[in-house]
């Protein structure tokens, strides 16, 4: 609770305190009388709030996300949303988080929740149905807004009707503070699809009671997913007035734009990473958004991901084959054996494994992969691809199987137990992206002593430190330009220096050694919160 909150709770005049304490720091007492000697009490109070220790006031956040672990996935967001509130609880915040109760919400979780409110949703003209359930799970409060019409579907996004689906679950959100009697200090926002919850905070919200002086973050998880539509959303689904479409803060190249709206009217813009902050203040990685977003600059900082190191834990993990640790690192060979064996390659453990575990479309850079296909076939590897994507991509993994039955297998599907496999029995772990806001699969790979090979863009420069022969440092290997030919020669590298046993034994180690828990990044996001509060 900030000073003047406190103010207004115990009736005080605040202007009047407000412009003493502006004028005279905060040795007030002297001046009571100018206010009256009956405040006294109350000023005592006052004066020993304010003696309590910043870091002993708990911050409320509510975080509100379109999915999270364990609830339901579809991108990676989910693993976030399910590690981030978890670890800010062990730094001095309360944390709550909302999101669609989707029907595709596993039933055990749905018989788990609580009905605690029902009341309607104005979407354009209409009235619509909303229900908010809840549930506690790793000590977060989880609240579910429940509207069987707009996510009862089979799956989560690329609806005809998204724009209407999300402007009524960002009005939902904000409806429901009030409903429910709670009003958090932060409301932390998550991609585009919650978007428009600054500006309807700003323009319906902030003036009313139990809403007031709330701030809103925003984090950019992809600045490439931005929720563009038809100008008549506003009115129609959003309640927004086409003011705000004329004056430019919706508007971005005559559609509305639900990413460009959070980014102008929030408090605080994020993102996931420190290179990808500045990534997206350039032209060619904006996505239009570029000069909006260098505007903002003073409000804006990269705070990079994490892993759930419980999760991927080569020493407990019940997912690979044989378990391991930074002391017993030669059982990872075993690992490897074992998986060449299950995919149908020749076992050979002094072949170098490289893995992909991965979407397959033209951000992840299979353009470059299918470009240096043969020349990647000639380093003398083998390579493992796990994921779906794109026909296109799909289709030539699907030839070349056949071409190179020893060296390559596509698994094209999502099999959570064979990533872990993958993760713990490759040498390699190659990821090519045209564009990497953050990236996991490098964090999770080096917990296994498997090697990233990069593009040095996005979170994947941010963790990777090149490594270096000469004096033996470095964790991984890095390509700067989008070019199959720098590829295939950091690539060239890697397996040379796989080759030299005593280099390869201390880039594992120092992979293995790095720290990507969540807890460095949660106790930046409480730092932030902090500083939105003028704490």
């Amino acid at each position: 609770m900030r000073l003047c909150d406190y103010a207004k709770e115990i009736n005080l005049k605040s202007r009047k305190i407000i412009e003493i304490l502006n004028k005279h720091g905060y040795d007030i007492k002297s001046h009571l009388t100018e206010i009256g000697e009956d405040l006294i009490a109350d000023f005592e109070k006052l004066k020993d709030f304010h003696s309590i220790d910043i870091d002993e006031r708990k911050i409320n956040v509510l975080i509100v996300t379109t999915e999270a672990l364990p609830f339901v996935r579809e991108t990676g967001l989910a693993d976030v949303m399910g590690s981030l509130p978890k670890e800010l609880t062990k730094h001095n915040i309360e944390v709550s988080v909302v999101l669609p109760k989707y029907g595709l919400i596993p039933e055990h979780y749905q018989s788990e929740m609580t009905f605690i409110k029902r009341f309607n949703v104005k979407v354009g003209e209409k009235d619509v149905y909303c229900g908010v359930e809840t549930l506690k799970h790793n000590r977060v409060n989880y609240y579910f807004i429940e509207n069987e019409f707009y996510f009862n579907r089979d799956t989560l996004y690329d609806h005809k009707d998204e724009g209407e689906m999300f402007a009524f679950f960002d009005r939902a959100v904000l409806e429901m503070l009030n409903k429910i009697n709670y009003k958090p200090d932060i409301i932390h926002l998550n991609d585009w699809y919650t978007g428009m919850i600054p500006l309807m905070y700003n323009v319906d919200y902030c003036f009313k009671e139990g809403y007031e002086e709330i701030r809103t973050i925003f984090t950019i998880h992809n600045i490439e997913n931005q929720g563009r539509f038809d100008q008549s959303i506003l009115t129609k689904a959003c309640g927004v007035s086409d003011d705000y479409y004329a004056d430019g803060t919706t508007r971005m190249n005559n559609h509305v734009n639900f990413l460009k709206t959070a980014i102008v009217t929030s408090d605080y813009v994020t993102t996931v990473s420190p290179t990808y902050a500045k990534e997206i203040q350039e032209s060619h990685n904006g996505g239009g958004l570029h000069d909006i977003i260098s505007f903002r600059d003073c409000k804006l900082k990269g705070i990079m991901n994490g892993i759930n190191y419980d999760t991927y834990n080569p020493e407990t993990d019940q997912n690979i084959f044989f378990n391991f640790t930074k002391d017993s690192i030669e059982k990872k060979v075993e690992n490897k054996l074992s998986l060449q064996d299950l995919l149908g390659l020749p076992p050979d453990e002094t072949i170098p494994l490289i893995g992909m575990v991965t979407p397959i479309n033209e951000q992840r850079g299979m353009e470059l992969l299918i470009n240096s296909f043969d020349a990647l076939m000639n380093l003398g590897v083998q390579l493992v691809i796990l994921g779906r994507g794109e026909t296109q991509y799909e289709d030539f993994f699907t030839e070349m199987e056949e071409v190179y039955p020893e060296q390559f297998q596509a698994v094209l599907s999502v099999n959570n137990e064979l990533a872990h496999k993958i993760y713990a029995s490759s040498d390699l772990i190659l990821m090519p992206s045209r564009f990497e806001p953050c990236g996991l699969s490098q964090m999770i790979a080096m917990r296994y002593g498997t090697i990233p090979v990069v593009r040095e863009i996005g979170g994947l420069k941010d963790c990777i430190v090149p490594y270096n022969e000469y004096n033996m440092t470095g964790n991984g290997f890095g390509f700067r330009n989008y070019d199959p030919d720098e590829m295939i020669d950091i690539l060239n590298y890697a397996v040379t220096i796989f080759k030299r046993q005593d280099h390869w034994h201390n880039i594992m180690q120092s992979a293995m050694n790095c720290d990507f828990s969540w807890d460095h990044s949660a106790m930046e996001y409480v730092k932030l919160y902090k500083q939105v509060l003028n704490y």
